[in-house]
Formats: structure tokens, C-alpha cells, sequence
């Protein structure tokens, strides 16, 4: 059938987040104006403060970069851990796949089950870091690894939270209460 014009694309709905009991963008860009008067001081005190994207907090990676960026500008210490293998290619350069039709990976040599974030969080009025694990999820289950990692966690004594997507007030409130341990 030849039409005229063009047949329009169906519309995808958005993905809509649920309020929250914070302000979020509000505690991101405090926590920001904090680190920034810290390490640039002669910016701050010249009026050059300047505010950068806001993360998209309706996917799993822009969790991870919010409580990553928030951890980090109020003075502590977040690091993301990547443990996704190398693919495997064939001669030619393609990839590899399995019966699946799925890309293979050769393992990373990572402990199985590691979490998204590892933290070191400063509480006041204690000289030492205490460690904190955060595991990021989105509509997936953990893992047995990653159940028996945070078994492992929680027996020597580090902090390990599972934050879900869309959930982003249950990392404050993880926060704030392992401020006031």
C-alpha cells in the first residue's frame, strides 16, 4: 500500500518513578556545592560554582552513578566495581556465541558474586572507615553468589545493602543510619 505520508511511531510510555520521601536532586546537588567548596575554594569564593547532569535514576547505571557521585562529593570513598568478563572472539573478530545466540565471556578473575559499589564510609567520632557493599538490582533476584557474598560480608563484619532501582530512599536511610552507629 502506498501511502502519502509517513505512518507515525507508536509511542513508548515512560518509565515513571514512584515519589519519595527526599528530595533527591536536592540532596545531589547539596552534596556536590559541599565538594565543591572543599577542593575548589578560590571558584567557589570567585561565584564560579556551576551544577553537572543530573544522573537518570530510572536505570540501573544511573543508580549506581548517583550513590557513586553522592559518596564521593561528601568525602568518602566509592568506587564501582566492574566484574563483566572479556568477550571471547573468533580469527575473524566476531564474537563468540553460545546455543543461546548470547556473546561467551572469558571469567575476570573477580570473586563471584562481588557487589556494584564498594564504599569506605568516615562516621564521625570513629578513627577508622567503616567498608559498606552496595548491590544495585533492577527487576532481577540475586544470585546465589551474591547471596553468599553478602553471607560473607555480614560474617566479617563489612556493611552490605541491596539498593533497588526506584528505590533510592532506602540508600538514604542506609546512610543516615550508619551515620549514627
Amino acid at each position: 500500500m502506498n501511502t502519502p505520508y509517513r505512518v507515525p511511531k507508536e509511542k513508548k510510555a515512560r518509565k515513571v518513578l514512584a515519589p519519595t520521601r527526599y528530595d533527591l536532586r536536592k540532596l545531589y546537588y547539596d552534596a556536590r556545592r559541599v565538594m565543591f567548596q572543599r577542593q575548589y575554594k578560590a571558584a567557589w569564593d570567585a561565584g564560579e560554582y556551576y551544577d553537572n547532569d543530573f544522573p537518570n535514576i530510572s536505570t540501573t547505571r544511573g543508580h549506581i552513578r548517583y550513590i557513586q557521585d553522592v559518596l564521593n562529593y561528601l568525602g568518602h570513598n566509592a568506587d564501582q566495581n566492574k566484574t563483566t568478563g572479556t568477550p571471547m572472539l573468533n580469527k575473524d573478530g566476531t564474537p563468540q556465541l553460545d546455543r543461546e545466540g548470547k556473546i561467551k565471556y572469558r571469567y575476570s578473575g573477580s570473586t563471584n558474586g562481588a557487589t556494584d559499589i564498594v564504599n569506605d564510609i568516615m562516621v564521625p567520632g570513629y578513627p577508622k572507615a567503616f567498608g559498606w557493599k552496595i548491590e544495585v538490582k533492577n527487576k532481577d533476584t540475586m544470585s546465589s553468589a551474591q547471596i553468599k557474598y553478602q553471607a560473607k560480608m555480614q560474617r566479617v563484619g563489612v556493611l552490605h545493602s541491596v539498593i533497588r532501582v526506584g528505590e533510592l530512599d532506602n540508600f538514604w536511610d542506609e546512610y543516615y543510619r550508619i551515620l549514627s552507629l
